[in-house]
């Protein structure tokens, strides 16, 4: 089976999720390949994709970002998802069996994955040294809310939201949509987080849009 260089495999995947607007296209959306059929020409095929010495850098960060958070599993004695295991699993050797190039071109998306969960926690650590109560536990609030995360729960079938509210102060609810902006609650419980950095934390409920 052919094989071919990793750096130029990551170079590849860089630019094709760069030209499909930094995702990665799963199915034909309106005609378009999808980035593993564009990534299989490209090599099999001899379709070359346009490659640029951006793409290139790009490539060597997300293999470094990669790597590097697999690194970190490691020592907190972690695990990470099956498919992201793939990929890393992929990435350690300096060859790319043909068979896997489909799981290279997720490379990019998972780096963009870990820097911006990177970002959220150095941001919640930030707030999370200024942050007060907001209210008290019954009052009803009105906040303009900023996201840091919004997480679907199987459990209860709707979306964990956390954020702050414009002066810093750290709010969760639950609600069946992902919400920003302003909205309105009631105050449930008020507490010093230790999942959220030691922040304190004013979780609402009966959460809606602010008319």
């Amino acid at each position: 089976m052919k094989s071919f260089d990793l750096r130029e495999v990551l170079a590849v995947a860089c630019a094709i999720y760069r030209s499909n607007g930094n995702k990665v296209v799963k199915f034909n959306e309106d005609k378009i390949p999808t980035s593993k059929d564009v990534i299989a020409a490209h090599f099999i095929k001899g379709e070359l994709v346009e490659v640029t010495d951006a793409d290139r850098a790009s490539g060597e960060e997300v293999l470094n970002n990669i790597q590097h958070r697999s690194l970190m599993m490691q020592i907190a004695n972690r695990k990470q998802g099956s498919f992201v295991d793939n990929v890393t699993q992929i990435l350690q050797a300096d060859k790319v069996p043909a068979n896997r190039l489909g799981f290279v071109v997720w490379a990019p998306k998972i780096a963009e994955s870990i820097r911006l969960e990177d970002q959220q926690k150095l941001d919640l650590a930030q707030l999370a040294l200024t942050s007060n109560y907001i209210g008290a536990v019954g009052d009803k609030i009105t906040v303009n809310f900023t996201p840091i995360r919004n997480r679907f729960s199987r459990e209860y079938n709707c979306y964990r939201c956390f954020g702050h509210d414009d002066h810093g102060n750290l709010i969760g609810f639950l609600s069946k949509k992902e919400l920003t902006g302003k909205i309105v609650g009631r105050v449930k419980t008020q507490e010093v987080s230790k999942y959220n950095s030691g922040g304190k934390v004013t979780y609402i409920n009966y959460v809606k849009e602010a008319k």
